[in-house]
């Protein structure tokens, strides 16, 4: 599974009346709606019961907003990883030079990353892999599942210039905590939704392998990918609104 998500391009001119605010909303790569299950398959996650899954019911904003602030509370607990959570981070940066604020501006806009023509100040990327590994007997060992998240963030990096105006550069220092703050809780959100699908797996006693199997790529299809989408377009929709934290550049 791949997952992506942006943080948009946001430049305030000073005193200026409005701000143009591109948002991107994170998506699965390849897939514009939950998928749905394939006629005659036969899953088993659920609340418990054996009963299938359920396709992800998106609530209304209020409730996902709730559902944000648990999944950021939960993943904060879990950034290191977890029992049965196995996480990898690698850092990209690219560069970004001038020497006033509407220069950095100018080099933000031309070589930050884009996700389909979209500006974006900062992307995260994560690939997760579930895995267990197959018993000699018939029955697999549900609490061995396993989940690997590698995420990839791609950050910018300030070359400063000498002699940079000290106003300059406790601006960008303030921007760039609130860039990787950012990035960060997108991987809490991350973390939350996985050890939940990880703790419906684990449940799963008893089993086959085959049937194991089924069921966590039913689950992924049918409700880690729609929720992941729904938390994290929500977490950016807010943050752009002023309600959560957000790095602004504003040109000066």
């Amino acid at each position: 599974m791949s997952f992506r998500a942006a943080l948009p391009l946001l430049l305030l001119a000073a005193l200026a009346a409005h701000a143009v605010v591109r948002h991107v909303v994170p998506r699965v790569a390849g897939r514009a709606e939950p998928a749905s299950a394939p006629a005659g398959a036969s899953a088993l996650l659920s609340d418990g019961t054996g009963g299938g899954v359920a396709p992800y019911r998106e609530p209304d904003s209020a409730g996902v907003s709730r559902a944000v602030d648990a999944a950021l509370l939960k993943g904060r607990y879990l950034l290191g990883g977890g029992s049965g959570l196995r996480v990898s981070r690698t850092y990209r940066y690219y560069d970004v030079e001038g020497a006033t604020g509407e220069e950095v501006a100018r080099s933000l806009r031309a070589t930050g990353p884009r996700l389909t023509g979209i500006e974006a100040f900062a992307v995260t990327e994560v690939l997760a892999d579930w895995r267990m590994d197959d018993p000699d007997g018939g029955a697999c060992a549900a609490e061995g599942l396993s989940i690997d998240l590698a995420f990839t963030v791609t950050l910018p990096r300030w070359r400063q210039p000498s002699g940079a105006p000290g106003e300059l550069v406790l601006r960008w220092r303030s921007f760039e905590e609130g860039v990787r703050l950012h990035e960060r809780e997108h991987q809490q959100i991350t973390l939350a939704v996985a050890q939940g699908w990880l703790a419906r797996g684990r449940a799963l006693r008893g089993r086959s392998c085959d049937e194991i199997r089924r069921a966590m790529d039913e689950e992924q299809r049918l409700r880690v990918e729609p929720e992941l989408r729904r938390l994290q377009g929500q977490y950016d929709a807010e943050a752009q609104a002023g309600k959560r934290a957000g790095p602004v550049w504003t040109v000066s």
